[in-house]
């Protein structure tokens, strides 16, 4: 018996030790609240004296003490302390963090014990607190970096495609003049210039829009067989220029109509075409399409070229942004080296992949595979674009501040038979729909005074036949989200600047069909 008595006062003393040693505050409580143990580091971390602790401690003496230090603030302190004492019976398991007059955090975790009482935890959380407030203050900084960055760059967008526009729209109509020789092979250099400055602009915004998720891709019914016939059409010039055989195979099992992003399609069939005619210097660049040999649901698009191929070192960071297989190559091609990153990433958001084959000296093969949507073809498809400048006769009213883009626009629609009415704000455009009849108005969104938005909220809530007007769109702002903007304004149609004739010819057909 004495023997079993000395072992328990030797297990107890252990167990003291072993409470003392914890980087943790520890108390234990019994069910009528007396405090059984606690160690120093409890006490120091809520700043209590040792006096307090003695064979009668009860749990309402620490709320006491708390509360003669004034932590409760004015009012009754018995039955503060009383509701305290009320909730510490309840005996169930708990965990909530204080903060301390000092500022420092402290995790208290209550479990309660078999039979009643309960033990208590008191950790020191100042640090991590500390971690996460900054981790929370770095998320919103980053995202205001964001917001700022994708502001930014849509202003400049349309700062800078604004006078794109207008550069590319004057060459454009320069074509259609009597020229010398010289003159239109200055010409030529000069649209081809404008061309490529727009590229890379187009690349910078495409690879900022891709960095802060605003790209979404759109599904639509296209003609794939038309589309890459286009494609191969477009680069045929640059490529007989370099003595270069360009060719084009799609397999009698590839539908015709597909569901898909045509847009996105061809922004990367462009930019591996585009990459295969730069770097070959002979021989030839092959396109093909094929159902995936080992998935017949996936369609396999392969772009080959007997160019100077991809070094071994080279291949791995070839998808990274910024990069060129080598430095030198900027100099030589030009390109902001963005584009098969976007590359990739596009054809990953279509849910496809992307790779390439290659033999230093003697050419590469890009390869991509995409979901395959066979689509019914429609009546009238491609009945836009098959029309040509067949338009009817048509009163437009024309709603643009800018002086370029005026004439731009004015002289095209002036070709294609039409009657144009100018006007220079959303205030002009709108008293003109209420004077005159118009067909049709063209709106530039940014206008000074009532933009192109309000304009056409206003439009639309005139009574009369004059509120179903179709009114097409035109911005130079081509961060996603400006097409839901105008449709959600009251817009039939958008047409993205600098215009292209075709694209606004495609629209004025469009608005006629409807």
């Amino acid at each position: 018996m004495h023997h079993g008595a000395g072992s328990a006062e030797f297990k107890w003393r252990h167990l003291i030790e072993a409470v003392e040693e914890f980087g943790q505050g520890f108390t234990v409580f019994d069910r009528d609240l007396n405090l059984i143990l606690c160690n120093n580091r409890f006490l120091e971390m809520l700043d209590f004296p040792p006096s307090l602790i003695h064979p009668g401690t009860v749990f309402a003496d620490f709320m006491r003490y708390n509360a003669m230090r004034g932590e409760y603030g004015p009012g009754d302190v018995e039955a503060l302390v009383a509701e305290r004492v009320e909730r510490a019976r309840n005996f169930a398991p708990h965990c909530f963090e204080r903060e301390r007059p000092d500022g420092t955090v402290v995790e208290v975790r209550g479990t309660p014990l078999p039979g009643g009482g309960f033990v208590t935890t008191y950790t020191d959380i100042t640090d991590r607190k500390r971690a996460e407030r900054m981790l929370i203050h770095a998320k919103d900084k980053a995202e205001e970096t964001a917001r700022l960055k994708a502001n930014f760059l849509a202003t400049m967008s349309h700062e800078i495609r604004t006078p794109m526009n207008g550069v590319l729209g004057m060459l454009h109509l320069l074509t259609g003049s009597p020229l010398t020789p010289d003159q239109r092979d200055h010409l030529e250099t000069a649209q081809s210039s404008a061309r490529a400055l727009l590229a890379i602009i187009n690349d910078i915004l495409d690879f900022s829009k891709l960095e802060a998720g605003q790209m979404k891709l759109e599904a639509t019914k296209f003609d794939l067989h038309r589309l890459l016939e286009e494609m191969v059409a477009l680069l045929k010039g640059a490529a007989r220029d370099k003595g270069l055989t360009l060719s084009l195979r799609i397999a009698d099992t590839v539908p015709r109509y597909q569901a898909g992003d045509p847009t996105r399609l061809r922004q990367v069939l462009t930019n591996l075409m585009g990459n295969a005619v730069k770097f070959t210097e002979k021989g030839d660049v092959a396109v093909s399409v094929e159902p995936e040999e080992s998935d017949s649901s996936r369609l396999r698009f392969e772009v080959a070229d007997t160019g100077i191929g991809i070094e071994p070192a080279a291949a791995p960071a070839l998808f990274s942004e910024f990069v060129q297989a080598d430095s030198s190559i900027t100099r030589r091609f030009g390109g902001t080296g963005l584009g098969l990153s976007i590359c990739k990433r596009l054809v990953e958001m279509m849910g496809g992949e992307i790779g390439f084959d290659s033999i230093p000296g003697e050419g590469t093969t890009f390869h991509f595979t995409l979901p395959l949507s066979a689509a019914l073809p429609d009546q009238d498809s491609g009945a836009a674009e098959d029309a040509g400048p067949d338009l009817p006769p048509m009163a437009v009213l024309l709603a643009e501040d800018n002086p370029v883009n005026q004439k731009l626009t004015t002289t095209l629609l002036d070709r294609w038979g039409q009657r144009v009415t100018l006007a220079r704000n959303g205030a002009e455009a709108i008293a003109a729909v209420a004077r005159d009849h118009f067909d049709l108005v063209l709106m530039d969104v940014h206008m000074p005074g009532i933009d192109g938005l309000e304009a056409t909220r206003r439009i639309r809530a005139m009574s009369g036949p004059v509120a179903k007007i179709p009114i097409i769109a035109m911005t130079a702002d081509v961060m996603d989200g400006d097409a839901a903007l105008c449709l959600d304004a009251g817009m039939d149609d958008y047409v993205a600047k600098p215009v292209e004739p075709t694209r606004l010819l495609a629209a004025l057909h469009r608005a006629i069909r409807r």
